[in-house]
């Protein structure tokens, strides 16, 4: 809960706006209401500087509000003002902005303070300290400018008298426009510079509200709120409060009779929801008897689905096992194919050796008339009587 932490998960905002918010309102109505619920006051005139599009988007729907910036339009450079614009405002909001505003201080101050109308007021947020004085960081700024150097930033000025000055180590604030911090405030300091501006009334407000998240965990810093006099709204203003709250009353008797009339329609309702009762209590229990057999005809239908899947796998295991004996027939086949083959070859072999032999034995019978012809040949036996 730092005041620059954004700790609002939805929109955003940080310790230190939901405190200048809050001021505003207690300023404004003496009551701690939420921005949504601000009523609507155009005759309240407001002006922003460089405020936040966190709430500056809802103050225009509430006030006759703008928001000023230094940088881009509409701008407002606190310095250089117009006179056409002195007494015109109710309230002067500035948060985290005077810290950047170029020496001297005091006249940005003097121009806030013309800025509003008699009795409007400040509301304001700086950072600052405890110590004795505000700390100025270039007390002699006349003709400046910020350069970039390399990697660095620094700030070269030339006095009135004429003498250079470089500084280095600046320090800037995170947001748009120029914020570079010029100065460091103290508490007291932050006082003396407001009332030498004629702010009479100054008063911090170090309260801290939880419920709206508004928790100041250091004593400086905080917001404060500064006025010629104590504020007063305009009496305009009052009048258009007033018929604000009479248009409210309005509101609140008309949803008061569309209230009545709803007691009256929630009546029959409540009638209607009896019969609707019974009826949901007949429609019960016959939820209830469906129910019934629905269980029991889920039981059944998974029992079923157990047998269905025990025969799946019978009929799965079946079906491999007749791949296997395919396979195994296959096999059979081949090999059966294989000596089919081998025995043809075989028996053609065997016809040719029958074929070989036949044809042996007719010409072993020739070789045998021939010897018989030849041993009954009378050289045959001439030889056997020489021998």
């Amino acid at each position: 809960m730092e005041r620059e932490t954004q700790s609002c998960a939805q929109c955003g905002s940080s310790v230190r706006l939901r405190a200048l918010i809050h001021l505003l309102s207690r300023e404004l109505f003496g009551a701690a209401l939420i921005l949504p619920q601000f009523p609507v006051m155009k005759r309240i005139r407001i002006l922003g500087m460089s405020d936040s599009q966190d709430y500056a988007e809802q103050l225009v729907e509430k006030f006759d509000y703008t928001n000023t910036f230094f940088h881009k339009e509409p701008k407002l450079d606190i310095t250089q003002l117009d006179d056409n614009d002195f007494g015109r405002f109710d309230v002067v909001l500035s948060s985290e902005v005077l810290e950047h505003a170029a020496p001297p201080v005091e006249d940005a101050f003097l121009n806030i303070q013309r800025l509003l109308k008699p009795r409007g007021m400040l509301i304001m947020t700086v950072p600052y300290s405890l110590d004795p004085d505000t700390t100025e960081h270039f007390a002699d700024l006349k003709s400046y400018s910020v350069v970039t150097l390399g990697d660095r930033m620094i700030l070269v000025n030339r006095t009135a008298g004429g003498e250079l000055q470089i500084f280095e180590d600046l320090v800037f604030h995170g947001g748009d426009g120029s914020t570079l911090e010029m100065r460091r405030f103290s508490e007291t300091g932050l006082r003396k510079v407001l009332r030498d501006a004629g702010f009479d009334h100054v008063e911090f407000a170090p309260q801290t509200y939880p419920e709206f998240g508004i928790l100041h965990p250091h004593p400086w810093s905080l917001p404060l709120v500064a006025g010629k006099q104590r504020f007063a709204p305009p009496p305009d203003a009052i009048g258009e409060l007033v018929e604000h709250i009479h248009e409210q009353q309005r509101n609140c008797e008309r949803m008061a009779k569309e209230l009545d009339q709803r007691d009256a329609t929630l009546v029959l309702r409540g009638q209607e929801i009896n019969e609707s009762k019974q009826q949901l209590a007949t429609l019960q229990s016959l939820w209830d008897e469906a129910l019934a057999d629905l269980v029991a005809r889920t039981e059944w239908a998974q029992d079923l689905e157990r047998q269905l899947q025990q025969r799946t796998a019978w009929a799965t295991q079946l079906q491999a096992d007749a791949l296997k004996s395919h396979e195994q027939m296959r096999t059979l086949q081949a090999e059966f194919g294989e000596r089919t083959d081998w025995a043809m070859k075989l028996d053609a072999e065997i016809e040719e050796k029958n074929r070989r032999v036949v044809t042996l034995s007719s010409e072993l019978d020739l070789a045998r008339g021939d010897l018989n012809r030849l041993q009954s040949s009378r050289w045959f036996r001439l030889r056997k009587l020489l021998r």
